[in-house]
């Protein structure tokens, strides 16, 4: 049966009628019915629907509802459909009132990659829900569907290369692995389709570029190299290279992707395999899991079992085992053992999620004496920061699950907001972090993630809050005081340091957090940004440049201090294409009507200047520039200049 109406969710939100024209809807009642259409029974109480779409700290979350339902039935009654109904109790979603795309997308069988894949091409555009949405489990929700339909064309899309009669010449290959990169820039399926794609036209040049990209990519994020599939296809592309031969199929080397704790911070337990290790592949294993465990104890978002509880619990009986994983409040085993397989010996890895019993991920690592030197470091990272994210998104999708986030959900919450240069989200984030710092006071992340949210509203507000600069400060130093070796504390000090004028002492205390995190693409990009205030424009623009690299979906404050160093250099056109990349634009007027300014476009000029006073009606020039420190006069007039040409006072 073909419904009357369809519910677009990637990109904006909208409402289609049979015709494919838009119907206008209340754009909070199209994520409600997505919802609920989600859901068993396509049905969800009052209660929970309205703390899903305003969130628990709303003020009056039930009041809100009832005026969305009331818009939403007016609505209907004039479209002539219905795709919410309500009783006391229960708001409910038809099963003939609309179809989903999102959820005929996720209902296609696996058995069916190809289908799968064009489904994808036609519908996975702009993000799932893109907009604001006002609440923490909404935004969660619409990221753990996004993650979900996102992992279902990865899937399929490696299906249908496999399967590939044409060597790798199927027409839908290279769309669909372009658009995978679109939403996941470091997608090994989608760079290995494209490598194998174009090898198999004969285009071995392009075919090797794409290949230096990724790997250029591994390197700048990780310092690894790719894995031991890749580095195949990469031989047998030189062997094409060297020997100008048409190409034939690259080799596909079939990699599990990757799959998708409690008053504290989730407890991991590492456990060593106990067959053979007295061998020398046994050995190898060993020592490839010291490794692996002195990475994960470094980590600050995981509690780890220590190695002696572990090799004791990996002796027991199963039954054991279980008592012990309950006595040692272990959230998530990475379970290890060692088998012959296809090529060789190899150690077998999976992520178990214990108190539900499910394994969230699984790997096949080659463990052979001969050439597994230049592999170790490799296969050390890719193991420790497989567990560290796996645990981190799947207690981000258990949020919605749970009454009251955990400390360690709340932190992850925070992390979230905190990305996002406005003020209701940096606020959402404090509040976040707070929570987190009362179960968890000396947590080095959360305070100088607090330190953070201080900074980031002194500088949206303007007002020259001494007081909240400090508690910056504050903050900084408490992460510093809990966790010496955490960047955390020494970066949000740095900054914080920045706007009291101390250029020198902010550069160190950010060279020495950079130290400590070499690619913390945050933490370089906040270090641009001081370079661009003790006016070192030029080496603030390869920084940044850096920052962009190791994180392609970057926040607006990449992109504003990018921005603030051209306008330093004088390149007006360069810094307006990166003021357009902002997506809250009303906090980067001011720097956009100087730029226009500078260039003689004094109408559009005059546009943003007079929309940032409809935002700022305080704004005053010499205000403003007392408070941003900028160590070279001379750059201080030359921002005044632009200013005062495009008017403001």
């Amino acid at each position: 049966m073909v419904l009357a109406l369809t519910l677009v969710s990637f990109g904006s939100p909208r409402l289609l009628d049979r015709s494919g024209i838009a119907i206008a809807f209340p754009a909070k009642g199209l994520l409600a019915a997505a919802y609920i259409a989600s859901r068993p029974g396509r049905s969800a109480t009052r209660a929970e629907l309205a703390a899903f779409l305003w969130g628990d700290d709303a003020l009056n979350p039930l009041v809100n509802l009832r005026q969305l339902l009331a818009r939403v039935k007016t609505r209907q009654q004039e479209i002539g459909a219905h795709l919410l109904t309500a009783s006391d109790r229960e708001i409910m979603v038809p099963a003939d009132a609309v179809a989903c795309d999102f959820l005929c997308l996720a209902d296609l069988p696996v058995e069916r990659p190809r289908d799968i894949v064009e489904m994808s091409l036609a519908h996975l555009s702009g993000g799932f829900f893109a907009g604001g949405i006002a609440s923490d489990r909404a935004e969660l929700w619409i990221a753990a569907q996004q993650e979900l339909l996102l992992s279902r064309f990865a899937a399929a899309l490696q299906d249908i290369a496999h399967e590939s009669d044409a060597g790798g010449r199927d027409a839908l290959l290279k769309p669909a692995a372009y658009r995978l990169l679109e939403f996941d820039p470091y997608s090994e399926v989608a760079y290995r389709t494209l490598i194998e794609a174009f090898a198999a036209e004969g285009n071995v040049a392009q075919a090797k570029a794409i290949y230096d990209r990724y790997s250029n990519r591994l390197q700048k994020d990780l310092d690894a190299k790719p894995d031991s599939s890749m580095l195949a296809i990469r031989d047998h592309i030189n062997v094409l290279a060297m020997a100008r031969l048409p190409a034939a199929p690259a080799a596909n080397v079939s990699v599990a992707p990757p799959g998708p704790g409690k008053t504290m911070l989730p407890r991991l337990m590492l456990m060593p395999p106990t067959q053979d290790t007295a061998s020398a592949t046994g050995l190898l294993a060993s020592s490839l899991l010291e490794d692996v465990t002195i990475s994960l104890c470094r980590a600050k978002s995981i509690l780890l079992v220590a190695p002696h509880t572990a090799r004791r619990i990996a002796a027991m009986e199963d039954a054991g085992r279980q008592e012990a994983y309950r006595t040692c409040s272990v959230s998530y085993l990475l379970e290890t053992r060692l088998a012959r397989a296809a090529g060789g010996d190899a150690l077998f890895v999976s992520l178990v999620n214990i108190p539900e019993d499910t394994i969230l991920w699984a790997e096949r690592l080659p463990i052979e004496p001969e050439g597994l030197g230049a592999a170790f470091n490799l296969m050390v990272r890719r193991l420790s920061a497989a567990a560290l994210s796996l645990i981190e998104r799947h207690e981000l999708s258990r949020i919605d699950r749970t009454t009251t986030p955990s400390a360690y959900q709340n932190y992850l919450i925070g992390k979230h907001h905190v990305r996002y240069l406005e003020l209701p989200s940096i606020r959402r984030a404090r509040r976040a972090f707070r929570a987190t710092l009362k179960e968890m006071p000396d947590f080095a992340p959360a305070l100088g993630g607090l330190s953070r949210t201080e900074h980031f509203e002194w500088l949206l507000t303007a007002r020259g809050d001494t007081e909240l600069l400090r508690k910056s400060e504050e903050h900084a130093q408490a992460a510093i005081d809990a966790d010496a070796h955490d960047p955390t504390g020494f970066h949000q000090l740095g900054v914080a340091r920045l706007y009291r004028g101390a250029f020198d002492e902010s550069l160190e205390l950010l060279e020495a957090a950079e130290r400590n995190a070499p690619s913390h693409s945050d933490l370089i990009a906040d270090h641009a940004d001081t370079l661009v205030h003790a006016s070192r424009p030029e080496e603030a623009l390869a920084k940044i440049a850096l920052a962009l690299e190791l994180n392609p979906l970057a926040p607006d404050n990449y992109w504003w201090t990018s921005a603030g160093a051209n306008y330093s250099l004088q390149r007006y056109e360069t810094a307006i294409e990166s003021l357009s990349r902002v997506a809250d634009q009303t906090n980067v007027l001011r720097i956009h009507a100087a730029c226009w300014a500078m260039l003689g476009d004094r109408r559009k000029a005059r546009a943003c200047m007079r929309r940032a006073m409809e935002i700022f009606p305080d704004f005053k020039i010499d205000k403003w520039l007392e408070l941003i420190p900028i160590r070279d006069p001379a750059e201080r007039d030359h921002y005044r200049e632009g200013l005062r040409l495009a008017g403001f006072k």
